[in-house]
């Protein structure tokens, strides 16, 4: 194009140019970025939530699960079954609902692995019911398996095993029934606080065993009555599981509280070998007809874990109400209310 001339015109059918959008502030771009970001955060956790939500509830349903302790022929397999530290409630739950998923897959043999100071009285005595039900209806061999304790509500839980073995530094035995409690009168007076306890026109003895109060004479004749009959059930109990090694009469001149150590608990006959949870597992096999060329697969039974929150802040072996409030509201009323217990108290 020669110098000072013009460009020609566009022809009259090209499109004039339009106009650009208009400037977005840097400000406005920041807020659009951090609300865009925000979006697609809250979206991605809401499907994490769900899916985590999804997983804990279905942790919560799915009762014990099985692991395999020894790799070995699934037909003929040997199930563990724990009892660790004090028995309770969630002690029982556990039995309950591991001894009912046994019966949907039936093993060879069992193995009762207690390693427990005892616990309370109702919990121990349904463990108890439920291990003589479950032999009763499925005729699989039960041995036990001592470790560092096995005492009180730990021993009448094994009661009905065919056979008991103990490692050599067990302490085992102390057959009998406690209570304990706490009487608040002096601390409540200290605080200024008088308590008032009204009971019906007709129930006199409504006030039995009052922790607000004193105890009186008769409080303790009454605590001792229901302890007696509660002693009578564990010596009956231990009579039933070792019948044929044991007289009533022997399990009652052993059932004085004392603990035992593994020897003494063989020469006693409350316990029928030494041997440690191998020795266990070959006398299950033996019983259960295994042939000795066959090595049965060995699994463990163990608690279903909760995925919840509060899991991630309980220790091991805690159970998730251990936080909650009200397990705390049951504490504080234990402490008031007379525990009867199978407990070896150290």
């Amino acid at each position: 194009m020669p110098p000072g001339a013009q460009p020609p015109p566009p022809p009259p059918w090209w499109p004039p140019y339009p106009p650009g959008p208009p400037p977005v502030s840097r400000r406005r771009l920041i807020f659009t970025r951090v609300v865009s970001g925000l979006i697609t955060s809250t979206f991605i956790f809401s499907i994490v939530l769900n899916i985590y939500l999804v997983i804990m509830v279905a942790s919560m349903f799915a009762g014990p699960s099985e692991s395999t302790y020894a790799e070995g022929d699934r037909r003929r397999r040997i199930v563990i079954v724990p009892i660790n530290g004090a028995i309770g409630d969630q002690t029982a739950k556990f039995v309950h609902a591991a001894l009912k998923r046994l019966r949907d897959d039936p093993p060879k043999a069992v193995i009762l692995r207690v390693d427990s100071p005892g616990g309370g009285v109702a919990a121990s005595d349904r463990i108890w019911h439920e291990l003589v039900q479950f032999k009763q209806e499925t005729r699989i061999p039960l041995v036990a398996s001592f470790g560092a304790s096995a005492t009180s509500g730990g021993y009448y839980v094994s009661a009905p095993a065919d056979h008991i073995l103990a490692e050599p530094t067990t302490v085992t035995g102390s057959i009998g029934v406690i209570a304990q409690a706490f009487t608040l009168q002096e601390l409540l007076r200290k605080v200024g606080i008088t308590p008032e306890i009204v009971a019906a026109t007709a129930a006199t003895k409504k006030d039995r065993l009052n922790p607000m109060r004193e105890w009186t004479d008769e409080d303790r004749v009454v605590l001792r009555m229901i302890l007696d009959d509660a002693y009578e059930r564990f010596v009956d109990v231990v009579a039933q599981g070792r019948q044929g090694r044991l007289t009533a009469e022997e399990v009652r001149a052993l059932a004085t509280g004392e603990v035992y150590t593994c020897a003494q608990a063989i020469s006693n006959k409350l316990v029928d070998e030494q041997g440690y949870l191998d020795a266990a597992i070959a006398k299950a096999k033996e019983l259960a007809g295994i042939p000795a060329d066959v090595t049965p697969m060995v699994t463990t039974m163990a608690p279903s874990e909760s995925l919840g929150w509060l899991g991630l802040l309980r220790g091991p072996g805690q159970d998730l109400d251990a936080v909650s409030g009200r397990q705390l509201q049951q504490w504080l009323q234990e402490l008031t209310i007379p525990r009867f217990e199978y407990l070896h108290v150290r």
